[in-house]
């Protein structure tokens, strides 16, 4: 119960009674059929001339005092009993297959869990899983057979669950996950596992506006590193032989489905950048294109989902590309390891109507989804706009905010250039002292 992402209070609605169409409304889509094949004894077959035992259909026959006749034994699993690493592995795991696919899980029970997962010849699968500041625990196996790049990583930031899906490259049942190496279970150094920098490819690049686009990166190796919500990445180059790094908040592929890039892929990682030109990066990352090679850094911050779990409104007030930390919380918020009840209002300023981010996307999801809300404020607008205008003033917020000092449920996420940053945080402080 401890690992369930709908706590003990959902499980307990199923206790007692059938609960398939429960589980159906929360997970058509998780093929139970695979899942509960390893915990298959065997069928129960009647034998009409002797009482049959428990302990011989569980365990095999044993010899009768009573001369009784002994009950055949059953067949085991189609699976293999357990083929879960044993020994050194502090983390509990566990795995399930499909007819084309397999999934591994670890239950980490840490917060945010951060994981490198790596692949090497179709079979050697690493995963890295950070378990502190200092330390990372290896899960080190060698597949039953051959997978395909990439994988699927879902991460659980409230229960530390992280799971990876694999797809076969020949479509059948294992009889087990694979062989631990030696290295399996083993505790090493941050430091020596995740790389400052590594190398990514880009692998499309997609106009978001007339100055800013969208950048889809993916590892020039076998790998992908999970990036925890809220927290974001060093770019590096050297430019005019000057080495610069700025910082950069990945964000989603797409907030509704029909546009994803084409070429994104599931252990690709997508940054918006807005180009300046006068900036120290921005002019060379936006001329970037398709096959040219980027340097980014592991995850920073310290951001928590867990500060949202008692919220019941969520504020999101962002100016330009302060809007890219929020795509991912909205997501978060709006998808199934988000709060249901959660309900999130953004405020998005910019200064005309060509600079707003994804204004399709929002007003798509503005009007799709009744949890969700987007208020455009432009400080240049043009005549024909028939939204809000204007700038950021205490006014507008008691207006656009007007709960958040009597509620102590509702929390608000600022992000923004400098000025504004500092501006709305002083008059939201203010307002909460008066």
């Amino acid at each position: 119960m401890d690992f369930h992402p709908g706590g003990e209070e959902e499980l307990m609605r199923g206790v007692g009674k059938d609960a398939t169409d429960l589980f159906n409304q929360v997970h058509a889509w998780v093929n139970f059929e695979s899942l509960l094949q390893k915990c298959l004894v065997g069928r129960l077959r009647k034998n009409e001339s002797s009482k049959v035992d428990l302990g011989v259909l569980l365990f095999g026959s044993k010899k009768s005092n009573t001369g009784a006749k002994q009950v055949p034994v059953l067949p085991g699993p189609t699976v293999a009993e357990d083929s879960k690493p044993k020994g050194r592995v502090p983390v509990p795991m566990d795995w399930f297959q499909k007819q084309d696919s397999v999934s591994v899980v670890y239950y980490t029970k840490v917060t945010c869990p951060e994981v490198e997962v790596r692949l090497v010849d179709d079979r050697d699968l690493s995963v890295y899983v950070r378990l502190g500041e200092t330390d990372a625990l290896l899960s080190h196996l060698s597949l039953e057979e051959e997978v395909s790049w990439p994988c699927t990583v879902s991460t659980n930031n409230d229960t530390g669950k992280i799971e990876l899906q694999l797809v076969k490259k020949l479509p059948k049942l294992w009889a087990r996950l694979g062989a631990e190496c030696s290295d399996n279970g083993t505790m090493h150094s941050n430091m020596d596992v995740f790389a400052p920098f590594s190398e990514y490819s880009v692998a499309g690049v997609t106009p978001v506006t007339h100055n800013t686009k969208l950048l889809v990166l993916r590892r020039r190796d076998c790998a992908y590193r999970t990036v925890p919500i809220g927290h974001h990445v060093r770019v590096r180059s050297n430019i005019q032989g000057m080495a610069i790094s700025r910082s950069y908040t990945p964000v989603v592929p797409a907030l509704c489905p029909v546009f994803v890039p084409p070429e994104w892929q599931p252990d690709a990682l997508c940054l918006m950048v807005k180009e300046y030109p006068a900036g120290a990066l921005t002019p060379w990352l936006c001329s970037l294109c398709p096959g040219d090679t980027v340097e980014l850094s592991g995850p920073e911050g310290s951001f928590s989902t867990k500060l949202l779990a008692e919220m019941t409104r969520l504020y999101l007030v962002a100016a330009g590309t302060g809007l890219t930390p929020m795509l991912t919380l909205i997501a978060w918020a709006l998808g199934g390891r988000g709060c249901r009840s959660l309900k999130i209002s953004l405020i998005f300023f910019n200064r005309d109507e060509k600079d707003r981010l994804w204004a399709e996307q929002l007003e798509k999801l503005d009007q799709e989804n009744e949890r969700f809300t987007v208020t455009h404020i432009l400080s240049e607008a043009s005549e024909e706009w028939v939204g809000r205008r204007g700038h950021i003033d205490k006014f507008l917020l008691q207006e656009l905010l007007p709960d958040i000092y009597s509620d102590p449920t509702q929390f608000v996420c600022v992000c923004g250039p400098t000025a504004f940053t500092e501006l709305t945080r002083k008059y939201v402080w203010l307002g909460l002292i008066n």
